[in-house]
Formats: structure tokens, C-alpha cells, sequence
């Protein structure tokens, strides 16, 4: 039986190498297809329709959570992988995705009643036909991040976005409206899914074994229930809004994730498939894990951080440049929606190392407690109208961002107060840059937008790199030896 082997013995240094050589110009590419798409969609679609195909969408992307989903950590992380276990993952969520593909007729109807909505009837079981394309799409993921194809999964990804990007221009163009946001979501899981397939050379007809998915089966459900409660919490989220502020204020949250998102999605995938993999190589020494987790955290946290920081603080000029006039609402939300980024994605690291430990329930618990957060502060902060959605997606992360400080299994001899130390530096320094950032856009405030953003990032810049030759001159030196050590050093290349 066809064993599919891990590839171990390759090192942070690598993976980090190979990431920035590749992985940043598919990122630079995504980045650009997707703000063009916000960029044009936002002139062409009124909020209410946006908050429509919103609301939509999360129902399909909740609904595909059941199909491959929880799969995809478990063929990453598996010591001993044969082609039976992948035949057995892709007969399930052949089944899966059949009943919930069906069952969108009848929900369809039921959310057109309740939301007073009728195009709902024909949106939601078209939206559906993703639902079986993004399982496969999860399953040859997870399949790739095992045999380290970051390539492969970059490659897929990036042209997806791109087909699915032009297919919703052109959609929106012809006046169909809401249609769009179907059609992309449709074109992006079944164009990234094919070449996925083409990629990695991987035709794998369905069949079942019972003791397969047994093998499987107790990280897959731990896996489905972490990242059901993320998504659930979305789904949540966003029908709340729906309901208590109406789908126009829905389409301005909206349009404010479609400026964080797509950054904080790709980092943070990124993030997690090179520390994931990483880590998983140390799964069986406690000490070596550990210390591969604190060099990560604590270079990867002067990265991540001021990202988000950054966006945050030119939001302001951002957002109108992007989505054009009548889309003002949506800036402080996307100020907070960047200022949760920052504070949960570093933290997450920490639970990329435990799950590639073989022990995701910690990112169950984090989601658990970031879904009681969001919906707690939004509920009880109404009276202030729809700056509760931004303040409830802070409260959400950082509640994430506490877990992971706070809790910790037996044999991770890491004190609380050293992780806060570690994350607090990135925290402390990106904000004075946001800070001195929001400052000079402000006194520029008679500048035209586009000159006046380019110079406060530029500044924005300038000002971290100092604040870190500063306070963190180690860190930065240990950054500098793993951004100019050669490729041919590092190690052996795939």
C-alpha cells in the first residue's frame, strides 16, 4: 500500500527562504486581484446586495466546514499517511457535500422566508455547488502541506482568486448584481481545486475503509469543531448584524473584511503552513518544540504585528481610495477588524505547534472563547450602533490572544509572563508606529488621499524599522541571519 511520506529534516530557515521567494510574489498577486476586486465590485454593487451575498456566502462556507475541513490538519499532521487514508477522506466528503448540496434546497426557502429575502431561494443552492469542489480543495491541501508543496497550494490559490476575481467584474458589469459573489465564490474553490489536482499529480478515486478513517477520525473531530466554532461564529455574526442593523449595515462590514481579510487570511495561512510544518518535525521532543516555538513567535510577531497596526492607521485614507464615496460607515470597523488581526495572529502560532503536537483542542478552546466574546460584546454594546460589530471583533481576538498566554498543556515550560514579554514587544512598538502613522495623516489632512497614504506608509516604515534597530536590535540580527543565509545553505530544496 502507497505510503505517503512527511518530509522531515528541512528547517525553519528553509521553509522561510522558499516562502519569501515564492510565496510572496503569490501573495503580492492575490493581494492585488482581490483589492481590485473590491475596488470595482464596491462601484458596482449597492451595500444592501453586498450584505446579501454576505449573508449567503457564510451559510456555504459553514456548510463546507463538514466536507473536508477537518481532514486537512489530520493528513498534515500524521506520522504514517497511505494512499487508503486519502480514498477514505474523499469518499466521506463525497457523501457529505451530496446530503448538504440537497439540503440547500429546503434552507434556501427557509432563509428567504426568515430574512424576507426571495432571490435567497436560487442564491444559496447555487452557491452550494462549492461545497463538494472546496472538500477536495481542503483534502489535497492537507496532502500538500504534509509533503511540503506550499508551491503547489500558492500556485492554486492565486490563480483561483484571479478567475474567480475577473468572473464576479464581469457578472457585476452585466447588472446581475448579488450574482457575482456566487459566481466568485463558485470559480475560485473549482479553478484553485483542479490545479490543485494538476499540481501535485494526486487522482485518488473514492473508497471507504473503515479503519482509515478511524485512524483519522479523533483529530478530524476535534479539527471540525474548532473550525466550525471560527466559522460559526462568522455565520453568527454576520446574521446578528442582518437582523439587528439591516443588510445595508451588513454590507459595510462587509466591506470592511474585504480590506482586512484577504491580509489577515494570507498571513496567517502562511503563518501556519510553514510554522505547522516546522513544528510537526519536533512533534516527539518537548524541548526541541519549544524551542523552535519561541524563535517563531518571536520573529514572526515583528512581522505579522505591524502589518495589521499599519493598516489600522491608514484605513482612514485607505478605504475611500478603494470602495470610492458612500462606503465612509465601514472605516472604523475595518480600524477594529485590523486591530483584532494584530493581536490574534501571532498568538496562533501557539496553536499551530500544539495541533502539529496532535493536539488541536487548545485552537477549539481559543475559537470557543473568541465566539463568546464577539457575540457577548455585541449584544451588550447595541446602544452604540454599528461600531458594536468592530468592538465585538476585537473582544473576539483578543479573547484568542489570551488563551493562548494564558493556557498551555503539561510539558510546554513556558511561563505566562514570558509569552506576554514576547508577544507585548510587537504589540508596543507597532502601535507607537500606528500611532505616529495616524498622527501625520492627520496633519496632512489637505494633502490628496492617494500621495497622503503613500507617504505615511512609506514613514510607517521608516519609523519600525528604527523602533526595532532600538529596542530589539537581537531580534532583527536573528532576522537579518535568516533573510540573507543562501538558499543552497539551508539545507536540502524540494
Amino acid at each position: 500500500m502507497q505510503r505517503l511520506a512527511v518530509q522531515k529534516g528541512i528547517g525553519l530557515k528553509s521553509k522561510l527562504w522558499k516562502w519569501l521567494t515564492w510565496s510572496s510574489i503569490d501573495a503580492v498577486g492575490r493581494l492585488l486581484a482581490l483589492l481590485v476586486g473590491t475596488t470595482v465590485l464596491s462601484r458596482l454593487l449597492a451595500p444592501k446586495e453586498l450584505g446579501l451575498g454576505a449573508l449567503v456566502l457564510i451559510f456555504v462556507i459553514v456548510a463546507s466546514v463538514f466536507v473536508g475541513a477537518p481532514f486537512e490538519e489530520a493528513l498534515a499532521q500524521r506520522k504514517v499517511l497511505r494512499r487508503a487514508h486519502v480514498a477514505t477522506v474523499v469518499a466521506f466528503s463525497w457523501f457529505v457535500a451530496g446530503i448538504l448540496t440537497l439540503a440547500s434546497i429546503p434552507a434556501g426557502h427557509l432563509m428567504a422566508w426568515a430574512f424576507g429575502q426571495p432571490e435567497i431561494v436560487w442564491l444559496l443552492p447555487i452557491a452550494s455547488l462549492s461545497i463538494v469542489l472546496s472538500g477536495q480543495g481542503d483534502i489535497l491541501t492537507g496532502v500538500a502541506r504534509r509533503l511540503r508543496r506550499f508551491n503547489a497550494i500558492s500556485i492554486a490559490t492565486l490563480i483561483g482568486n484571479v478567475i474567480g476575481v475577473v468572473l464576479a467584474i464581469l457578472v457585476a458589469a452585466f447588472g446581475y448584481g448579488v450574482w457575482a459573489l456566487v459566481v466568485q465564490r463558485v470559480a475560485t474553490t473549482a479553478a484553485r481545486t483542479i490545479i490543485l489536482h494538476e499540481r501535485l499529480r494526486l487522482w485518488i478515486k473514492p473508497s471507504w475503509n473503515i479503519d482509515k478513517f478511524r485512524d483519522l477520525e479523533r483529530y478530524a473531530r476535534i479539527s471540525l469543531f474548532d473550525r466550525l466554532s471560527d466559522n460559526v461564529n462568522h455565520l453568527a455574526f454576520n446574521a446578528v448584524v442582518a437582523s439587528m442593523y439591516g443588510l445595508a449595515a451588513l454590507g459595510y462590514v462587509n466591506m470592511a473584511i474585504r480590506v482586512v481579510e484577504p491580509i489577515r487570511a494570507l498571513v496567517g495561512i502562511a503563518a501556519h503552513n510553514i510554522g505547522f510544518s516546522h513544528f510537526a518535525a519536533a512533534q516527539d521532543d518537548a524541548d526541541d518544540l519549544m524551542k523552535r516555538l519561541q524563535s517563531t513567535i518571536s520573529l514572526s510577531s515583528l512581522f505579522i504585528v505591524p502589518i495589521f497596526a499599519g493598516l489600522a492607521a491608514v484605513t482612514p485614507d485607505l478605504l475611500p481610495v478603494l470602495a470610492g464615496p458612500g462606503w465612509e460607515p465601514a472605516i472604523p470597523i475595518c480600524v477594529c477588524l485590523a486591530i483584532g488581526s494584530a493581536l490574534a495572529l501571532p498568538a496562533r502560532l501557539v496553536f499551530s505547534a500544539l495541533s502539529a503536537k496532535g493536539r488541536p483542542e487548545f485552537s477549539l478552546l481559543a475559537n470557543g472563547m473568541g465566539v463568546v466574546a464577539t457575540l457577548g460584546v455585541l449584544f451588550g454594546s447595541t446602544a452604540f450602533g454599528p461600531i458594536s460589530v468592530g468592538v465585538a471583533r476585537i473582544a473576539g481576538d483578543a479573547a484568542q490572544a489570551l488563551v493562548a498566554i494564558l493556557v498551555l498543556p503539561k510539558g510546554f515550560e513556558w511561563r505566562r509572563l514570558a509569552r506576554l514579554s514576547m508577544l507585548s514587544k510587537a504589540w508596543l512598538l507597532s502601535a507607537c508606529m500606528a500611532a505616529f502613522v495616524a498622527t501625520l495623516s492627520f496633519g496632512l489632512g489637505g494633502m490628496p488621499a492617494i500621495p497622503r497614504l503613500i507617504l505615511c506608509v512609506i514613514a510607517g516604515g521608516c519609523i519600525y524599522a528604527a523602533l526595532l534597530l532600538i529596542f530589539v536590535p537581537s531580534q532583527v540580527r536573528s532576522l537579518n541571519r535568516v533573510l540573507t543565509r543562501a538558499p543552497a545553505a539551508l539545507g536540502p530544496q524540494h
